[in-house]
């Protein structure tokens, strides 16, 4: 609805005594956030946005038939997709994105089944970077030590999901919803049917007021030289104007 959503009492959304999390997003140039539909056409093609920005992160799933969800980020570039369901390090594809990163208006698909079957439906879920700074969406190299790296994003980071590159690792996120953020950080996978993960006794990522800190040198997070990439979601630092603005 226009203010909110009902859930029904399926174990995946509502079952009884069960904990439950939603991260959700508005549709919108404003936000940086669009949701396209398409049918796939097997042949190199542009389909159209409104983001209001370039995005730098895409989710898209076959809907008429089961497949992998194909993951483009800025990062990895237009030659290279990551797996969303999957530990796979990125890929090489010229048929995935066709070679061509996306624009202010639209995105490119190639051949690839996955994204551009033909007579297949798909949904794309895309991304961007754009004044309201609601998103941001980078990429850091691992330095293999519990004092890892301060990633600075310019804003209050309330929810972070973060995928080696390079490794088959879980991608993880972290949110400041759930019990135990910055203590002992019950992480979450999307590639797992898991309950979220507790089992570290301390705190492995931290969410901060202008970005996030790495304190750990597990594989999922900070192996040495290894790229990895992250979506975050926070709440800007404004000024007086309520414009935002950079932190010192």
């Amino acid at each position: 609805g226009s203010d909110g959503y009902d859930v029904a009492s399926h174990s995946w959304s509502g079952a009884s005594s069960k904990d439950y999390v939603s991260w959700n997003w508005l549709k919108s140039a404003t936000s940086g956030v669009d949701i396209v539909s398409y049918t796939g056409n097997s042949s190199a093609r542009t389909i159209s946005h409104n983001c209001g920005a370039i995005p730098k992160i895409m989710f898209i799933k076959k809907t008429s038939a089961s497949d992998n969800w194909s993951v483009y980020h800025q990062a990895i570039g237009a030659s290279n997709y990551l797996i969303l369901n999957s530990t796979s390090a990125s890929s090489a594809s010229s048929t995935m994105w066709n070679n061509t990163a996306p624009t202010a208006s639209v995105f490119s698909l190639g051949n690839k089944g996955e994204v551009n079957a033909n007579g297949e439906t798909f949904i794309a879920y895309l991304f961007a970077e754009n004044a309201s700074k609601l998103f941001k969406i980078g990429s850091y190299v691992g330095n293999g030590s519990s004092n890892g790296k301060f990633i600075y994003t310019g804003g209050n980071v309330v929810w972070v999901m973060i995928k080696n590159t390079e490794g088959t690792d879980n991608w993880n996120i972290y949110d400041n919803k759930r019990l135990g953020y910055n203590t002992n950080y019950s992480f979450l996978s999307p590639n797992l049917q898991n309950a979220e993960n507790t089992t570290t006794s301390t705190a492995n990522l931290e969410l901060l007021s202008s970005g996030f800190k790495i304190k750990s040198s597990t594989g999922h997070l900070n192996t040495s030289g290894d790229k990895y990439i992250y979506m975050v979601i926070q709440q800007p630092i404004v000024g007086q104007n309520n414009i935002p603005c950079t932190a010192r």
